[in-house]
């Protein structure tokens, strides 16, 4: 269903869903070339944001987290205004938004502190996106959330998206400590699933916007 919003709105923040990932990697791409001596393959990507490491630069990172956040927030408006049914779904991705940008304001210091708020915020942030990916695939095949079919094939996409998620991150929690020769890997394959899925349903978002 296209909601009463118009669509040119629903369209910006539609667009929002649709950059937020995109910049979010680019930047964190960008960044691991400019700092010497970061690892994409055994560190993890809250440690760009580590001013005690990385000085300057780590301001890239946590802008990062802080536009990121906002742009899925935004994103989760309006998806809101377009499946208003799917109270839990969208709520939780913009918990999820939240989180991320309270993570630029936390760095991951390797120190007690802020590193403890950091993490807390990270499995906040993980637990909300995967409470929301859940409530997509409940909800999105019901004739309720969904009056029109247009989001059908969606919700088995979010289950898909849910159980890839759930399995890259037990991955990630076993094998994925500080000392291990891949944890930067296995961290960035778990973040994979989440940010496909908000592309996708942001980019699904966008097609309708237009019709």
């Amino acid at each position: 269903m296209i909601s009463s919003m118009p669509r040119a709105h629903l369209r910006l923040y539609a667009i929002c869903g649709v950059i937020a990932p995109i910049f979010f990697v680019l930047m964190v791409v960008v960044e691991g070339f400019l700092v010497t001596g970061y690892s994409h393959m055994t560190q993890q990507v809250s440690d760009l944001g580590a001013y005690t490491l990385y000085g300057s630069y780590a301001l890239l990172q946590n802008l990062n987290f802080c536009v990121f956040g906002t742009l899925v927030v935004a994103f989760a408006i309006g998806l809101r205004q377009e499946l208003p049914a799917s109270r839990v779904m969208t709520a939780s991705l913009g918990l999820f938004g939240a989180m991320f940008f309270l993570l630029g304001f936390f760095p991951d210091q390797p120190t007690p502190w802020p590193a403890a708020a950091h993490y807390l915020l990270a499995q906040v942030s993980g637990l909300s996106i995967l409470v929301s990916e859940f409530f997509a695939w409940r909800g999105l095949h019901r004739p309720v959330a969904d009056k029109e079919g247009a989001w059908a094939k969606y919700g088995t996409f979010s289950l898909a998206s849910l159980v890839l998620a759930v399995i890259s991150f037990l991955v990630y929690a076993i094998f994925g400590q500080p000392s291990s020769p891949i944890a930067g890997l296995l961290q960035r394959v778990m973040m994979f699933f989440i940010l496909l899925w908000i592309e996708v349903m942001a980019l699904r978002l966008f097609r309708l916007a237009k019709m």
